[in-house]
């Protein structure tokens, strides 16, 4: 889904109230296909309004849900200096010192 700029906002909020208009006459002229056409319509214009909302909610910082906390996890490379506890003897083979 291509992503809304945040200055295009009110205009996608026009468009979803343009379609809800559309969808009233549409119906009252028994145009049914076109209803279901502008509802379709309607249901994307929702989630990227949506999706428009939780991304600024993010970019300002303020979009963590209750109860949740941001974590840092330190990652570590495996060391290869550990010694085995296989017995490599039997294959004829000898461990550096």
């Amino acid at each position: 889904m291509l992503q809304v700029s945040p200055r295009r906002r009110a205009r996608l909020v026009e468009i979803i109230h343009n379609l809800n208009g559309r969808i009233v006459e549409a119906r009252m002229n028994g145009w049914l296909g076109e209803v279901q056409g502008l509802r379709a319509g309607l249901t994307k214009a929702k989630e990227k309004l949506t999706a428009l909302d939780r991304s600024l909610k993010r970019a300002r910082g303020d979009g963590r849900q209750a109860g949740r906390t941001a974590l840092s996890v330190a990652l570590q490379l495996p060391t290869f200096g550990m010694r085995s506890s296989i017995d490599t003897s039997v294959y004829g083979m000898t461990r550096a010192a």
